[in-house]
């Protein structure tokens, strides 16, 4: 779902100095051996991996704020749940299940990546500070019978980050059916698929119709 690197990479150079100078793999270590109690309570394993993960983004924040007075966002406490659970989800299921399971399991890591609702949120946040909706230029086509049902929206450089179609623009049915929808910049398209493959879409309708207040029904590049 997206390289480990681009993902930390949304981290302030500040943080990710600081998160060098930790053996994170050790305070995984201690948080399950010391820290979590009586880890074969937690069931089903992804409860287990993501209060581990979640656990250990607590302690880098206290300690970030006990060594260095620097506190985490909302949205660095997300990334690095998220980065967390990409990098060590694997080894913390595989101490999960020689501690704790008697037979084999068949949950995918896909399954507990994540939940679908902070997935979300991270991504919604992602997209909110990809762009600067205080330079985006709202064009519209009122009046030119041959882009009626038209939007586009570039930034101060002119670059064109989304086309908006109505229905009224379309002549072919099927496109109407699908429509209103909303043509984003190719570079951005692929960035947020290859960050969250197919789970941006529909973050993206959301975001586009709480900042523009236009509904969005299919997204294309």
């Amino acid at each position: 779902m997206g390289s480990e690197k681009q993902i930390l990479e949304t981290l302030s150079p500040q943080i990710r100095r600081r998160l060098s100078n930790l053996n994170l793999s050790n305070e995984i270590d201690n948080i399950i051996d010391y820290e979590i109690g009586y880890p074969c309570d937690i069931s089903p394993a992804s409860e287990f991996v993501g209060e581990v993960c979640d656990m250990l983004v607590q302690n880098i924040m206290y300690w970030l704020d006990d060594e260095y007075n620097f506190g985490l966002t909302s949205k660095d406490k997300d990334t690095l749940y998220y980065y967390f659970v990409d990098t060590f989800g694997d080894n913390i299921y595989q101490r999960y299940s020689k501690m704790c399971l008697k037979r084999k399991l068949t949950e995918s890591k896909k399954e507990y990546v994540i939940s679908q609702d902070k997935l979300n949120s991270f991504i919604y946040n992602y997209i909110n500070s990809h762009y600067n909706l205080n330079s985006i230029d709202i064009i519209t086509h009122d009046g030119d019978e041959e882009f009626e049902g038209l939007i586009d929206f570039d930034d101060e450089t002119g670059k064109r980050l989304f086309t908006y179609f109505k229905p009224e623009y379309f002549t072919d049915e099927s496109n109407i059916i699908d429509s209103p929808t909303l043509e984003v910049d190719v570079d951005d398209y692929f960035l947020f698929n290859d960050l969250f493959n197919f789970h941006w879409k529909d973050v993206m309708k959301q975001w586009f119709q709480d900042k523009f207040n236009l509904p969005v029904n299919y997204i294309t590049s």
